[in-house]
């Protein structure tokens, strides 16, 4: 599903927030696969957040973003968020360009099209909440922390909502799609 998502994006014509489509998803799917945030975090990264020391770049984000507004996160972004990023870099304002205070209707009506075109169902569980159980089912196989990362205090929460039980046999990484993200590939 995963796979068909990526090249869904890969194909995605027109405009989001003033950035080629498939650009948008790609960026979108990059940070989501190195933060594991919830839609709202991710609408809201901003270019501020982003420190960058030689080739590494870490994202910080405050707490009032984040749900429950309690702690903030910070994230060390992958060589391949950084090589989408790199070009479209700015040097404040929201990441993804989605403005503060506009209403997540158009985000959620984005994800149907995508989700369709990807030949995917387009519910509630197909779109960023999916991207998270992505992403702590394979912090899980790497044997990272998935409570800590998806800042829940229960493990049996994340094992119970966010990891799947049928991948638990796989190693870290095996067959993951992540590579269609390059811009330069068609999938």
């Amino acid at each position: 599903q995963l796979a068909a998502l990526i090249r869904a994006a890969h194909d995605s014509p027109g405009v989001i927030c003033g950035m080629p489509a498939r650009t948008w998803w790609l960026v979108l799917f990059a940070l989501d696969w190195d933060t594991g945030a919830r839609a709202g975090e991710l609408l809201a990264l901003r270019w501020e957040w982003i420190a960058v020391d030689g080739d590494q770049w870490r994202l910080d984000v405050p707490p009032e973003v984040r749900k429950g507004g309690m702690e903030g996160a910070s994230y060390r972004l992958t060589p391949l968020t950084i090589a989408l990023l790199s070009p479209l870099r700015r040097k404040s304002g929201p990441i993804l360009g989605y403005a503060a205070g506009r209403r997540p209707d158009s985000y959620y009506l984005w994800w149907d099209v995508l989700l369709l075109r990807a030949g995917l169902p387009a519910d509630r569980y197909h779109k960023t909440q999916s991207l998270r159980r992505s992403f702590a089912t394979q912090l899980a196989i790497g044997g990272g922390d998935v409570s800590a990362a998806l800042t829940h205090s229960d493990l049996s929460l994340a094992r119970r909502s966010y990891i799947d039980p049928g991948q638990a046999g796989r190693r870290h990484g095996d067959d993951m799609p992540f590579h269609v993200l390059e811009l330069g590939e068609s999938g």
